[in-house]
């Protein structure tokens, strides 16, 4: 799947998951909008109008939807480190960004422990709060 993709640093951080209340999307958006870094966020769900309002007129969180597949990847290719704020049972995505030689910041715990690597300069957090994330955020690896 991406075999024609040229990794790349665009600068920003990136999520990409469906935008259900238990994906903790919201701490990833807060974190960054706290950090001042860029985050784009790629999902749809029911959460949306919620993550809209946290991010209100503040510059800085991109919302997507409608990629497809091949956008998704080049958007993923140009991120600092992919965000998954969630306690996760698997984890595709991180995978697909660690292929891409790129970063995951995760929660530490569940599949993310088994699907991500420290040679990929995974960072685990391990505090589901906005303060916990934005540490992990602001490591040196990612900076």
């Amino acid at each position: 799947r991406f075999k024609n993709i040229e990794s790349f640093n665009g600068g920003y951080f990136v999520v990409i998951s469906r935008l259900n209340k238990y994906k903790r999307v919201e701490l990833a958006v807060s974190a960054c909008l706290e950090l001042g870094l860029p985050l784009k966020v790629i999902g749809k769900g029911a959460e949306m109008n919620n993550l809209v309002k946290i991010v209100r007129e503040k510059k800085g969180v991109e919302f997507l939807s409608d990629f497809d597949d091949e956008m998704v990847a080049q958007v993923l290719a140009g991120c600092r480190a992919l965000i998954m704020p969630a306690l996760e049972d698997f984890g595709l995505i991180s995978l697909e960004a660690q292929a891409l030689g790129k970063p995951v910041i995760a929660y530490g715990a569940g599949g993310a422990l088994e699907t991500t690597t420290a040679a990929a300069s995974t960072y685990f957090n391990v505090y589901k709060s906005i303060t916990g994330l934005a540490i992990s955020i602001s490591a040196p690896t990612f900076g």
